[in-house]
């Protein structure tokens, strides 16, 4: 009897070491699924701080178009200039507005790198807000159907010339095929339309 029960000592030993061996091999794969766990949720975090920063640079800014480095809105489509408009006072109607949307104001305490007009802000002749530079309203314009369009430059229409905004806040009068010029704040509305009616889109 004595022999037959220290038999079974090395059976029982073998047993403990298997159980050893299993518990150390699920401890080990609880921590890699911990680190994994740790690496997304770091990731994740750089991801979302990525695209805190992307959004952060959004607002009027500067891009390039056939007509040169240019105001553009928040999307990226060109920003214009009405001549009949005055400093700080739209003269845009509703009707205008259907077809040059306002640009709204800039969020306060927001930089716009390559900018060096004064941003400001002031309201449409319907009460809505529009973004100002150097005190004159800025609009864009839907026959802009993608960045970069200029497809309103030089449009005469609702009693002025429309013209692109320059970063400095001055319109230029450029054309695709003719030479330019700039002056501040708004210019005179005489001059040749810039194309047809509104029609069309």
């Amino acid at each position: 009897m004595s022999w037959a029960t220290s038999s079974t000592r090395p059976p029982t030993g073998r047993t403990t070491t298997k159980r050893s061996i299993v518990t150390a091999t699920v401890l080990a794969g609880a921590g890699l699924a911990l680190a994994a766990c740790g690496s997304s949720a770091t990731t994740g975090s750089s991801g979302q701080a990525s695209n805190a920063a992307a959004t952060t640079q959004s607002g009027i800014h500067v891009a390039k178009t056939s007509l040169g480095k240019v105001l553009v809105d928040p999307k990226g489509f060109t920003v214009y200039m009405f001549a009949a408009d005055s400093m700080n006072k739209s003269n845009c109607n509703a009707a205008c507005l259907h077809y040059w949307p306002p640009v709204k104001p800039q969020a306060s305490g927001m930089k716009s790198a390559g900018i060096t007009g004064k941003l400001g802000s002031t309201k449409t002749p319907t009460g809505q807000p529009i973004a100002t530079i150097n005190g004159m309203p800025l609009y864009t314009y839907v026959g802009d159907h993608a960045q970069g369009n200029v497809n309103g430059q030089g449009f005469n229409g609702f009693g002025g010339l429309w013209w692109v905004v320059s970063p400095s806040g001055k319109v230029i009068k450029t054309s695709s095929s003719g030479g330019s010029s700039s002056s501040g704040g708004s210019s005179s509305s005489g001059g040749s339309s810039g194309g047809g009616g509104y029609g069309g889109y």
